[in-house]
């Protein structure tokens, strides 16, 4: 199993500030294209970014940050970089 946080993939990032609330959508764009530059995230179906952008819970971003650290961060476990914990939990937010 892999945990991601996604506020500490942010940090890692060096993203700092909020973006969940009403009328954060620029901070939602903002972090979309810092996914993009950093993380490789592709770019979204207009319906999808719409979403993401206009869902002021930041559920719909945490989800693509969520998935962009579990998908790094089984790339490092398969490739022997990280074995992950067969005892304890490992939260893992780096992309």
């Amino acid at each position: 199993m892999i945990e991601t946080c996604p506020a500490s993939t942010l940090k890692h990032l060096r993203w700092r500030g909020s973006y969940k609330g009403a009328g954060l959508q620029p901070q939602r764009q903002s972090i979309l294209a810092l996914l993009r530059d950093k993380a490789g995230l592709r770019a979204l179906p207009a319906s999808i970014e719409h979403t993401v952008l206009e869902n002021a819970g930041g559920d719909a971003l945490d989800s693509i940050i969520a998935g962009l650290a579990t998908a790094a961060a089984l790339a490092r476990i398969e490739a022997g970089e990280s074995g992950g914990d067969r005892l304890e939990g490992r939260v893992y937010f780096k992309i």
